[in-house]
């Protein structure tokens, strides 16, 4: 069941979730990076446009903020992924839908504390709002208020 949702995008998502997300350079405190996430592992294809801050660090940890957006992204609707089905009336409407969707007000922010010592994430928080409007296969429009909240420790 999981086969069509363990790909490469999702492999490298869950190796940056488990050691954080590093700027590529050495960073004083206060400092900010962009970081751009385009979410491929999945057929609700967004981006995560993120600024990244050095927010203070000790001898055992350091801490990064984030504030960004969350945009769909441009192109085409992805094609199933490999033990998906891609065929049928059912797969052809969501299909439709997710291309006429529109993401407003997406709004992403959270913070990470990661060890000195081994490099490992010792926890984050994130919360992502956006509202998503499409196409309802009753007829008319539907429009979805989300609120995700994550912590991981």
């Amino acid at each position: 069941m999981l086969g069509a949702q363990l790909n490469d995008k999702t492999m490298e998502r869950l190796v940056e979730s488990a050691f954080g997300t590093l700027p590529e350079k050495a960073m004083a405190v206060g400092s900010s990076w962009d970081h751009n996430a385009d979410n491929k592992s999945s057929r609700m294809d967004v981006s995560n446009k993120m600024k990244l801050t050095l927010a203070k660090y000790d001898d055992e940890s350091f801490e990064i903020t984030a504030t960004g957006t969350i945009e769909k992204a441009a192109g085409e609707v992805p094609a199933a992924k490999e033990g998906e089905e891609d065929e049928g009336e059912q797969a052809a409407q969501a299909k439709e839908m997710l291309a006429k969707m529109e993401i407003k007000n997406g709004k992403i922010s959270g913070s990470s504390k990661i060890s000195r010592k081994d490099g490992f994430l010792l926890d984050s928080k994130s919360l992502m709002t956006m509202d998503l409007s499409m196409p309802s296969p009753m007829g008319g429009d539907m429009t979805i208020n989300q609120k995700v909240t994550i912590t991981t420790k």
